[in-house]
């Protein structure tokens, strides 16, 4: 029963501890705790099933979480590791949940962002579709029919079946055993009764080639207007298209969200003015926070499947710039970054930076660089990453200025900067920097032992555009001045900007023999 941590993970100095590094500690320790159950009491029969241990352990971490700490609004990070997943499970090459174990690789492979964020998504998506009550009788049944036994995804399955009169296995198995992510297409038609027109494909981002044409189960839950209130309804979609009639309707609804609360696993593409019907009016009050955070995540998917317009996309983030909730707020700032790596040319750039200061400069300067006594963890939570994004990508001069002096100062006293801001602040001083500011950060990594601060200066590393400065990062790991443990990040920095964005791949390509050799 004993769990094992990393240092950086359950120790930090309380004088210089952060909540990011409170949440994420308690989201780590739940996820552990959940394997005494799922993992421990009964664990998988083979590898391909690792699912039934990691994907389930992190569906009740999430849980027990949201019902622990209700305020820390932590569904809109549970969204976000469902989009992570999406991202990821929407490439050709992606891998099943339930995948085939072939070789030892595959073992390792079966422990990423497929198994741990789809898995949890998919076993949240059919805990709402049969009933939270239902669905803890069959989890409950599985448990207590395999305790100190091994299972397989069949037999819970089995096991989910006796609790409900759904049929669970088919519609399961359609997410378990094969790769990729349903895109709902939904089109409203209102002549007598209101008609949701829904036709299910699988995202592809542009230029993908030859992706077989998967078909699911899924269970579409939506919310719409209904006579001025919002009403609630599902269906199982286990066609390419279908035809839904919305009986309870009382007249055309003003608005359809088609993912309610955000808890399919499925992309939404709203056709025939829909996205606009739904954002139109009071949308923070209409949508909940992991709606607004899922329907900016889904934009940014079309956008890049061309499915959606990027001027529609974009315009989301009027809408959602200031909204209440640091989640969304970065979700947004996310959205309008997107851009910049690939589709602005360097003559447009003026207008760009222009762009993202007219949408968060005000609140990013409110903010500032140093937190205040009275303020709530939102804004504590959001000033790290918002206020370094419109210090670099938007060219905010003063804010830069500022980010810079701070990291002078640090470089005197590590406690001049508040410890949530450290990054933020030596990643500011690192954007504008060189490779002589590289190495006065080596110098000072190797004179700090606390683990924490080593972390924190580690991940500013990562923000160098200058390339002599990408270079000394990977030798300095090659070399093994920086162990490769703690490193590893550095070998992939510069993607982010097209000056330096074939580096990491050509540095590698140069070097894999001895980066193999060092990471063993």
């Amino acid at each position: 029963g004993m769990v094992t941590y990393g240092q950086t993970i359950i120790l930090a100095d309380p004088e210089r501890d952060t909540l990011s590094r409170q949440r994420d500690y308690a989201g780590t320790a739940a996820h552990e705790l959940a394997h005494q159950w799922f993992g421990d009491l009964v664990t998988t029969a083979w590898w391909n099933d690792i699912w039934l241990n990691e994907a389930f352990a992190s569906w009740m971490g999430e849980k027990l979480i949201a019902e622990w700490k209700p305020e820390w609004h932590t569904r809109v990070a549970d969204v976000d590791s469902k989009l992570q997943a999406e991202a990821n499970d929407s490439l050709v090459s992606a891998r099943k949940i339930r995948q085939e174990i072939q070789s030892k690789d595959d073992i390792s492979n079966a422990f990423d962002s497929i198994t741990y964020d789809k898995g949890a998504a998919v076993i949240g998506m059919f805990e709402n579709w049969m009933g939270p009550d239902d669905f803890r009788k069959g989890v409950h049944t599985y448990l207590q029919r395999y305790a100190f036994r091994n299972a397989t995804a069949p037999e819970f399955l089995d096991a989910l079946s006796s609790a409900n009169a759904k049929n669970i296995v088919q519609p399961f198995n359609s997410f378990l055993n094969q790769p990729g992510v349903p895109l709902i297409s939904v089109k409203l038609e209102c002549n007598q009764t209101p008609v949701l027109r829904m036709r299910q494909s699988r995202y592809l981002p542009l230029g993908s080639r030859d992706a077989p044409n998967e078909l699911w189960s899924v269970p579409v839950c939506i919310r719409y207007e209904n006579g001025g209130a919002g009403a609630n309804a599902c269906t199982l979609m286990s066609q390419p298209a279908m035809d839904w009639s919305l009986k309870e309707a009382k007249g055309c609804p003003a608005w359809v969200q088609a993912n309610d609360n955000a808890v399919g696993y499925y992309r939404v593409n709203y056709e025939h003015g829909m996205l606009v019907s739904l954002t139109n009016g009071d949308v923070i009050h209409r949508l909940s926070a992991p709606e607004r955070a899922d329907l900016m995540g889904d934009a940014v998917a079309l956008a890049k499947g061309g499915v959606l317009p990027d001027a529609d996309a974009l315009g989301l983030i009027n809408i959602f710039h200031d909204d209440p909730e640091h989640d969304v707020v970065e979700s947004a700032a996310e959205l309008a970054l997107d851009p910049q790596q690939h589709l602005v040319p360097e003559d447009l750039e003026p207008n760009y930076k222009r762009f993202l200061l007219k949408n968060f400069q005000a609140r990013a300067e409110h903010l500032g660089w140093t937190p205040r006594p009275d303020e709530d963890d939102n804004a504590r939570l959001l000033r790290p990453s918002l206020v370094r994004w419109i210090a670099t990508y938007a060219g905010d001069s003063e804010l830069a200025r500022q980010g810079r002096e701070l990291a002078e100062k640090w470089f005197q006293d590590h406690n001049s900067v508040d410890a949530s801001m450290v990054t933020a602040v030596l990643g500011t001083a690192a954007y504008y920097g060189d490779k002589a500011l590289f190495s006065r950060f080596l110098a000072e990594l190797e004179k700090t032992h606390e683990h924490q601060e080593r972390g924190r200066i580690l991940g500013a590393m990562q923000r160098f555009r200058d390339p002599a400065a990408i270079e000394a990062g990977m030798q300095a790991v090659l070399s093994g001045d920086i162990p490769f443990m703690e490193g590893a990040g550095l070998l992939f920095a510069g993607q982010a900007f097209p000056k330096t964005r074939m580096m990491a791949f050509d540095f590698l390509k140069a070097h894999f023999d001895e980066i193999e050799i060092g990471r063993a």
